[in-house]
């Protein structure tokens, strides 16, 4: 990809289809029907990249509510 930084997404496979993962400072979306694990995915990338230096960001324009979210983002070791 042109030696730009590549960013693993955490998940193997999902990488591996991507050629390495995600380009670094890009704008990713991600869409499905109802259930098809977004927000999953999403938490995924975040955790498996963001650290307190180098903090993520979780944009949504429709969807679940915050009260909804939070056990989900909780239970993972990392703090959102």
């Amino acid at each position: 990809m042109g030696g730009e930084h590549i960013l693993a997404t955490g998940v193997p496979c999902l990488d591996q289809v991507l050629g390495g993962g995600l380009p670094a400072l890009s704008f990713n979306l991600i869409a499905g029907g109802p259930g098809a694990g977004k927000f999953t995915l999403a938490m995924q990338i975040l955790f498996a990249n963001g650290s307190a230096a180098k903090p993520g960001l979780y944009l949504t324009l429709l969807g679940e509510t915050a009260l909804k979210m939070l056990p989900i983002s909780s239970s993972s070791s990392s703090s959102i």
